[in-house]
This record gives structure tokens, sequence and C-alpha cells, in this order.
């Protein structure tokens, strides 16, 4: 004989029934967490990848990768050069935070240190 157990919500399940439900939904909840572990790794298995020479990208992002080459993240423009022209044009300064959140977002590249310090020696010729 089957036991049955009221539900104060008064709803009758068999016993049977309701361990096989409640393993069924606990599968499915391990599932569920398992498939969002993968794809939050996923997410993130663009954080592992190292750099590539002229690679492009937010500055954030690029900088944070793995660099075993050393190369050097540029911000394209000038990222500190740019910031003054911001100020004069907004009328007063920017927080840290705010200069840090530009600063990550900026449109950058990749390049090899002697590139990159070709780069800077021709942005200061400009000024």
């Amino acid at each position: 004989m089957r036991n049955i157990v009221l539900i104060p919500d008064k709803h009758v399940l068999f016993k049977d029934t309701g361990i096989a439900i409640a393993t069924f939904v606990g599968g499915v909840l391990q599932l569920v967490a398992l498939t969002l572990m993968i794809l939050g790794g996923l997410a993130h298995a663009e954080d592992l990848k190292e750099l590539k020479l002229y690679e492009v990208g937010r500055f954030g992002e690029l900088s944070a990768r793995p660099n075993p080459q050393n190369y050097v993240v540029l911000t394209v423009p000038d990222i500190d050069t740019l910031i003054p022209v911001l100020v004069k044009e907004r009328g007063k300064r920017f927080t840290p935070e705010e200069v840090k959140e530009m600063r990550n977002n900026a449109a950058s590249i990749v390049l090899t240190s002697s590139e990159a310090e070709n780069m800077k020696q021709a942005r200061e010729r400009r000024r």
C-alpha cells in the first residue's frame, strides 16, 4: 500500500511519487547549475586568452589578459591627451573613478614595446 502525504496547501501526493519528483527536480537543478557554470566559464574564457599582437579592444579588457610577450596596450586616441579636452568641454574635473572608467573603456591596440614607444614619440611631436 502506498503512503499518502498531505501537504499544507491541501495537495495530495503519493510518497513514492513525491520522492521521484524531488529526485527529478534535484537533478534538474544540478543540471541548471552545471550549465550556468559552463556558460560562465565560456564567458570568462576570453579573459584567459593571451594577448595577440595588433589585437584591438577596450583597454580594461585587453590589459587584464595574460601578456607573456610583454606587449603594450595603447589607447587610440591617447586617453591622457583626450581627458583634458573633455574636462575643458565639461567645465570641471573628472573623479578618479570616472577617469578609470574612461581609460578601461577606451579603444586600444596591442603593440610591441618599440612600436608603442614610436607611437608615443610621434604623438609628442604632434603636440
